[in-house]
């Protein structure tokens, strides 16, 4: 597995296991029988350093079709095709995504760097909300 693994998301027909690597800056799939990596998934986000690439969250939709991956410290939750394994497009979500959780049609991201939760269109990425919390918020849950 790749360095400072993460989060994790299992897919939708439980054949692989998404996992952040947050000091690779990657999301490396797992075959969850064997133990073994069977894919990669690399982010190269405009005008971001390489060593700023840092994926720690990581959701997958419900119909398993896309992985939102909160990219700490570029700034962005990278959706991902999970069919293809590939990059689909890169929203803007703060200037320090920790964790991204859905909850009906909506992406909640924790940004640790301006102390808020955004709350994201899921389907456009667009920002429908923010909220000041406490200093630092990290992790995001919720019970759907």
């Amino acid at each position: 597995m790749g360095l400072k693994p993460r989060r994790f998301a299992i897919s939708t027909d439980g054949s692989a296991v998404w996992l952040t690597a947050e000091a690779a800056g990657s999301v490396q799939l797992l075959d969850p029988i064997k133990g073994a990596v069977t894919d990669e998934v690399r982010f190269t986000p405009p005008n971001v350093r390489r060593e700023d690439i840092r994926p720690v969250g990581i959701i997958l939709s419900r119909d398993g079709s896309c992985a939102f991956v909160a990219l700490s410290r570029a700034g962005v939750v990278a959706v991902v095709d999970t069919a293809a394994r590939r990059v689909a497009g890169y929203w803007p979500a703060g200037r320090r995504p920790m964790d991204v959780v859905s909850a009906g049609g909506t992406l909640y991201v924790t940004d640790a760097q301006d102390d808020a939760v955004l709350a994201l269109d899921a389907a456009t990425g667009r920002v429908l909300r923010s909220a000041k919390l406490g200093r630092t918020p990290h992790t995001v849950l919720t019970d759907e």
